[in-house]
């Protein structure tokens, strides 16, 4: 039989397996949370969220969130990329927003809370939203990062 000690050609090749197996496992390697998803976002034309606040309307078991919740966006390169807001209910944005999964952003403050993650805009962008406490509890110390000079 064959010894991966004795046979160089072997013992490559078993090196290079497990290389790529870890690689893949730092790269991809994904945990599973219930009480998260990714959501398109847009901007609150309509001026009823006040400053770091969001609205969050989800499909399923969870109708609107009322809680702090975490936001991010990929590519997210700094911790500042994670924003810890809060999501509130609100009647008009839920009737406007009725049946649509969506994360809708104050336009209140100097800044885009977009911008604040990763440089996002309202062309498409996506983020993922956790509202899991044991998350949530652990990330709220997090400030954004600062504005880049351009």
């Amino acid at each position: 039989g064959f010894e991966p000690q004795s046979c160089t050609f072997l013992h490559h090749l078993i090196k290079v397996t497990l290389e790529q197996k870890l690689k893949t496992l730092r790269t991809k390697f994904k945990i599973p949370c219930r009480k998260s998803t990714r959501l398109y976002i847009v901007a609150d034309d309509s001026g009823t969220l006040e400053e770091g606040e969001i609205f969050v309307r989800l499909s399923g078991d969870v109708d609107v969130l009322d809680q702090q919740v975490v936001m991010l966006r990929n590519p997210c390169y700094w911790p500042g990329d994670l924003l810890v807001r809060q999501a509130v209910n609100s009647p008009v944005l839920a009737d406007r927003f009725r049946g649509q999964d969506i994360c809708v952003l104050s336009s209140k403050g100097e800044r885009s809370q977009a911008d604040m993650m990763s440089g996002g805009d309202y062309d498409g962008d996506m983020v993922g939203v956790c509202w899991a406490d044991r998350i949530v509890s652990k990330l709220n110390h997090l400030e954004p990062r600062p504005m880049m000079p351009t």
